[in-house]
Order: structure tokens, then sequence, then C-alpha cells
């Protein structure tokens, strides 16, 4: 159900979040079709796409903006 797929853990990520932690990428693009937010932040305020840069995870980076999450500020 959409409310297994958006709920958020004691600390405040959602599985998309979870699975961008662990870069599932494939389970990353199936939580997004099953309406999960690629903007989703946890307790602390950090998005998944903010978790792939500050992590060096680049290939997640890209899925992550090709699945819409907005590109931070340059700086």
């Amino acid at each position: 159900s959409l409310h297994r797929v958006t709920r958020n853990d004691s600390l405040g990520a959602t599985p998309l979040w979870l699975a961008a932690e662990r870069q599932l990428l494939p389970t990353v693009q199936l939580l997004v079709r099953l309406g999960g937010s690629v903007h989703s932040r946890n307790s602390a305020g950090i998005s998944p796409l903010q978790l792939a840069h500050d992590r060096g995870y680049s290939a997640l980076q890209t899925l992550l903006l090709e699945l819409g999450a907005d590109k931070p500020p340059a700086g």
C-alpha cells in the first residue's frame, strides 16, 4: 500500500531513503514507481540526493536526478 511506501521509521527515514542509503538502485526505482518520494527527508533533514552526494554515490545521484529529485544549488 502507499502508506507502507511513504511511512517513516523512528529516524524519519522512508523505505526509499533506506534503499538509497544501501545503494539499492532497482529498489529505489520500484519505490518511486509505487509512490515513494525522491524529496523525502529523514528527521535530520537529509534527502536521498544529499545522502548520495555526501557519500559519493554517483550512480545513485544520477538515478535520483532522473527520477525528479531537485538538483542542489551550485556552491
